[in-house]
């Protein structure tokens, strides 16, 4: 429900048949399909985020945000991002 483009992907039954809860030290747990981790949540009461591997097999899951190219540099380096400076295209 959160990312519909990995909708057709999550309820195919490969997904459904081999989907695997880990548990990992802090609380963070992993939802893990043959052996690659697909989702993890940092809390009991939070989202599943997708696992950077997953974001990898499907780059258009989450939405793609463009900045200018003079702040490529400060925003890598860790700037903090207002939303006003970024736009869509």
């Amino acid at each position: 429900e959160l990312y519909p483009p990995l909708a057709t992907f999550l309820s195919s039954d490969e997904v459904k048949g081999g989907l695997k809860v880990a548990k990992c030290v802090g609380g963070i747990k992993l939802l893990v399909l043959n052996g690659e981790p697909l989702f993890f949540q940092l809390d009991e009461e939070g989202p599943y985020i997708p696992h950077l591997k997953l974001l990898h097999r499907f780059p258009d899951a989450l939405p793609r945000w463009q900045t200018d190219q003079g702040a490529i540099k400060p925003v890598v380096a860790g700037a903090k991002v207002m939303c006003p400076g970024l736009r869509s295209e």
